[in-house]
């Protein structure tokens, strides 16, 4: 399902308890420009009915992190999902979707939540980093590739090859003997692509 028909789907779902602050005719209209009156509504609405509408949670932080920049007000929300929720599926997509919305404004977060989460937050988290566009990323992407846990050291060679940064290719390079099959593969392609960016840019 496209972007524009979920948020139809979410701001529809999400009138259905209490007032309804987007009719069928709005959700259309808002769905087709998918800016950030789309994101008011789908927060505003999440917001007055959270109690009642839990099982949302993932479909909401998912179209936040969808609409981009265009959510920015809903970055406060997003850092409760991702800190607070009970159900880890919930604050994986809110790990996403944060860096999506927030950009480097993320980072603080998805460190803290990479040090105490479990396992799929941390594979998640590390996902999220190659999102966003900031060096400081990069330090804490190499960690990730000593993560106790394979998917996280797969995710973060996979997000290190995203950033295609040079001060990464050493790590990865180690990351090449890696006991993952998974790990390894991906340590080998995000090292070609940093080295292909490096061939490809201008003099």
């Amino acid at each position: 399902m496209g972007c524009a028909k979920r948020i139809v789907f979410a701001l529809r779902t999400l009138g259905e308890t209490g007032k309804p602050a987007a009719g069928p005719k709005r959700a259309d209209a808002l769905a087709a420009v998918g800016t950030a009156a789309a994101a008011k509504a789908i927060l505003d609405n999440f917001e007055n009915k959270r109690g009642d509408l839990q099982y949302m949670s993932e479909e909401v932080a998912e179209l936040l992190g969808e609409l981009g920049a265009n959510a920015i007000q809903a970055i406060p929300l997003l850092e409760r999902m991702l800190s607070e929720d009970a159900n880890p599926s919930v604050r994986s997509k809110a790990a996403v979707a944060l860096a999506l919305v927030a950009g480097p404004a993320a980072l603080g977060s998805l460190e803290r939540e990479l040090r105490k989460g479990d396992a799929r937050l941390r594979t998640y988290t590390a996902v999220a980093l190659g999102r966003v566009p900031d060096q400081r990323a990069i330090p804490i992407l190499i960690e990730c590739l000593n993560d106790a846990e394979a998917s996280v050291r797969w995710c973060a060679a996979k997000s290190l090859g995203q950033v295609g940064d040079d001060s990464a290719l050493e790590p990865l390079r180690r990351a090449l003997a890696d006991s993952s099959e998974d790990v390894r593969a991906n340590a080998e392609e995000a090292i070609e692509k940093i080295i292909s960016g490096f061939r490809d840019s201008p003099e």
